[in-house]
């Protein structure tokens, strides 16, 4: 009854199947945003998706309308509604599997202190003058804007 129980309070909390397209994309743009920095990267990207889902009403109330959101996720920018290619991408990735089981398991982690923006180390634009980075993992920078 207890695994019963905890199986469904994942459900409610975490992505909700393995295989869905929703489950697919979102681990798609985790391994393709930091796939190169290991599980540490990978959870910090998720936690950053996880809390724009979780904590704005700016952003979508699903994941998948969180990475599809237009300009927010550059590895997704050149596919335009053709998810299938970074999908097919990210399966042949080594962390595809780890990652995909940490999104379904793990609802957040700490890392980012709630971020909900990031960029790489070098970017340099307006918003990253505008506010201050929080935290640095890895090759990304964290923000958290209101």
């Amino acid at each position: 009854m207890k695994k019963i129980i905890l199986t469904l309070f994942l459900s409610a909390i975490c992505l909700t199947a393995e295989d869905t397209f929703e489950t697919q994309l979102v681990v798609a743009v985790i391994i393709l945003e930091a796939g190169g920095e290991g599980m540490e990267g990978c959870e910090a990207i998720w936690e950053v998706i996880h809390n724009r889902k979780k904590t704005n009403p700016r952003w979508p109330n699903s994941y998948l309308g969180v990475v599809t959101e237009p300009w927010q996720f550059s590895c997704l920018n050149a596919y335009k509604n053709r998810y299938h290619i970074p999908i097919a991408k990210a399966k042949k990735h080594p962390l595809y599997k780890p990652v995909r089981d940490m999104i379904i398991y793990l609802p957040k982690t700490k890392h980012t202190k709630n971020a909900n923006h990031y960029c790489t180390l070098p970017t340099e634009n307006k918003w990253t003058r505008k506010y201050k980075v929080i935290v640095t993992i890895k090759n990304h920078k964290f923000y958290k804007f209101n």
